[in-house]
């Protein structure tokens, strides 16, 4: 399996599908996320990732900071691609737009080897967790 996007260390992952999971919602305690040219090739408990080390190669770090207000929420990625690398835009682009835009606004922004994502309820909030400002 390859991917361009890696999840890992998921407290609770919701996997919408009751036979990856626990209950209707399919709850997978440590759960993980892969996707590849912003469709998913996985989803499911961390521990039966082939290589997550390797399925994340293109990546040099990166954070993830989640906000709430109420029932609302928004989520910042902030991840760096290595040196020589100059996929991880544009797999984070393609991923935002296919697989996140159906349930909320994103937004991407690339300078240089720097790749911010901004998950929002609002187009406005996306580009602002996005741009930092």
């Amino acid at each position: 399996m390859r991917a361009d996007f890696l999840l890992t260390g998921a407290g609770q992952l919701v996997t919408c599908d009751p036979a990856l999971g626990e209950g209707p919602l399919g709850l997978v305690e440590r759960g993980a996320v892969a996707a590849a040219r912003g469709r998913v090739v996985f989803a499911g408990p961390e521990a039966a990732l082939p290589d997550p080390r390797a399925l994340a190669a293109a990546w040099a770090g990166g954070e993830v900071e989640l906000w709430g207000h109420g029932i609302e929420r928004a989520l910042g990625m902030g991840l760096v691609q290595r040196a020589g690398v100059r996929t991880l835009c544009g797999a984070m682009a393609v991923w935002a737009r296919r697989a996140v835009s159906i349930v909320r606004e994103t937004d991407v922004e690339c300078d240089g080897a720097e790749v911010r994502v901004g998950i929002a309820p609002t187009p406005a909030e996306a580009r602002r967790i996005a741009t930092g400002t």
